[in-house]
């Protein structure tokens, strides 16, 4: 897929995510018949993820690539609780213990709850989800928990846990490099229009500087992001969410300051930013938590990895 594809399919993404039915985005890439596509095509994958994070979308994208073949309309896929890395489905003979959070759970029929040996697609009737808004309330993510006997509602899946989450390390990354880039398009729209002793505040050299150094964090993950593909290894799905999570970080502080007391009132709309970032870092761990986690394996491994040709991976990413 060309780039002009790409900006095509970013710009429906920007649409459709913006409308109030999150099944819309996915429904029509299934229509289209671009679900099998999203799993070949890594490049396609990361643009659409990026595009929702800019606009600070509400989709079901996410669901739909980690559940891959396997979805439906109305599934949804039971993540780890924020800070855990461990499969949310704990499996003993035919009950499955579940205790995880599902991100958009609104409209959700059933939920595609993952355990070390395996998933199975489970009636959401059959479990509690609760909802826990104040953790992002246009998200409306919910925790959904409970022990279900019997058969699964579709078949048993045999999925192998760490291929999955490291899938979903980094669409998380792509999603908080999205949110990045929103983060300091705000920060230089605020500083941009705002003068002082006659200057635009934006031409300023600390503030100049502030910005680059956002930049250049937010170039560094878009670069370990085209080079991760879809992940390839812990390693490298670790490192790609953590540099991701931590340039987004940065942005979202950057943007809070440059934008002052202004970026904390809820008419604002930076608010927006920060609470996701907030939200989708914690999820498989924080930036923290993986860069200690990079260096447990390394140390256990012995030695580093292949280096990553960074710059001749982001050429290739933008010209495809």
């Amino acid at each position: 897929m060309d780039a002009a594809d790409l900006d095509l399919f970013a710009a429906a993404t920007e649409r459709l995510t913006t409308m109030a039915d999150p099944e819309l985005l996915t429904a029509e890439l299934v229509d289209a018949g671009l679900a099998p596509e999203l799993a070949a095509d890594p490049a396609l994958a990361g643009a659409l993820l990026q595009a929702q994070g800019r606009i600070v979308g509400r989709s079901t994208l996410l669901d739909l690539l980690m559940a891959g073949p396997d979805h439906r309309p109305g599934l949804r896929v039971v993540l780890p609780m924020p800070g855990s890395r461990q499969p949310p489905g704990v499996r003993a003979g035919k009950t499955v213990a579940v205790r995880g959070i599902a991100l958009s759970a609104d409209g959700a029929t059933h939920f595609l709850v993952h355990s070390g040996s395996g998933a199975r697609v489970l009636l959401a009737a059959e479990l509690s989800v609760v909802p826990v808004e104040a953790w992002d309330p246009e998200l409306r993510p919910a925790i959904v928990s409970g022990a279900v006997d019997g058969g699964p509602a579709w078949g048993s899946l045999a999925r192998d846990w760490e291929t999955v989450a490291e899938l979903a390390a980094v669409a998380l990354g792509h999603e908080l490099l999205g949110l990045g880039r929103r983060a300091l398009e705000i920060a230089i729209a605020h500083q941009s229009d705002r003068y002082q002793f006659g200057r635009r505040l934006v031409v300023a050299q600390s503030v100049r500087h502030r910005l680059a150094d956002v930049e250049v964090e937010l170039v560094a993950a878009e670069a370990v992001l085209a080079a991760s593909g879809n992940a390839g290894g812990e390693v490298r799905a670790h490192t790609a969410k953590a540099v991701a999570a931590r340039a987004a970080l940065a942005a979202a502080a950057a943007a809070q300051q440059l934008c002052g007391a202004m970026g904390f009132t809820t008419e604002y709309g930076l608010h927006r930013v920060v609470r996701r970032v907030r939200m989708l870092d914690a999820l498989g761990g924080n930036a923290e938590e993986l860069q200690l986690e990079i260096g447990s394996l390394l140390a256990a491994q012995g030695g580093l990895p292949a280096p990553i040709e960074l710059a001749e991976a982001l050429e290739e990413a933008r010209r495809a």
